[in-house]
């Protein structure tokens, strides 16, 4: 018998995820305690509907018994890069996440050590995970290369639906919208979507708006 597995590497395990809906069983459902969707086997009838409604590909339907292998190495992956920041997505890790009582810490003091990237982002539209820019791959953070300068930068994200004082305060018209910061200012600002498709059109604009920068 066929049952579906939950590939967590490619899952950012919405609450809006439809694929409990779609269950038929109801096998598949969001844990609110651990903030993870999962699957109840018992329940599950392998039908495929929840893995035909993932945009992410992020569900497999296999035979049962090949399970226990999947999973086992699900845990040997490196799960610090599943957590990077992502231009755009919703950040898998609140760490990364702050509000508007935080937002003198953790960017405009900051600001004064390393640049700050504060991304507003929305989480009824965010990015999928599979298709937006990883930070760190892209070469910009925790630090990046700007005309034979290392420049340390930190990354942080707002949440527009929950932070709308805030939003207004910097004038988001559009998210994501990227505001780069540096001793307290902002320096310069991307706004709108960037894929991977147009990963190093954003990059250079990162980088050009870095320029000025002395650390």
């Amino acid at each position: 018998m066929k049952k579906a597995v939950i590939l967590p590497f490619r899952c950012d395990h919405a609450p809006a995820c439809s694929g409990p809906e779609v269950c038929p069983t109801k096998a598949i459902y969001y844990d609110e305690k651990t903030g993870v969707l999962k699957i109840d086997y018992e329940k599950c009838i392998g039908c495929g509907r929840c893995a035909q409604e993932c945009p992410a590909k992020a569900i497999l339907i296999v035979e049962e018994e090949k399970i226990p292998e999947i999973l086992a190495r699900i845990e040997d992956i490196d799960w610090t890069e599943i957590f990077y920041p992502k231009y755009g997505a919703e950040p898998m890790h609140k760490f990364y996440q702050i509000t508007e009582k935080e937002f003198e810490r953790e960017v405009m003091r900051l600001s004064n050590y390393r640049v700050i990237f504060a991304e507003f982002y929305s989480p009824e539209e965010a990015l999928c995970r599979m298709n937006a820019i990883d930070y760190k791959k892209a070469g910009l953070w925790p630090s990046t290369f700007v005309d034979g300068k290392i420049i340390k930068t930190a990354l942080r994200k707002i949440d527009v639906s929950s932070e709308k004082s805030l939003a207004e305060k910097y004038n988001i018209n559009e998210v994501p919208t990227l505001i780069i910061f540096w001793k307290g200012k902002e320096i310069g600002r991307i706004e709108g979507a960037y894929t991977l498709e147009n990963e190093r059109e954003f990059v250079e604009k990162v980088k050009g708006i870095l320029k000025g920068v002395e650390q």
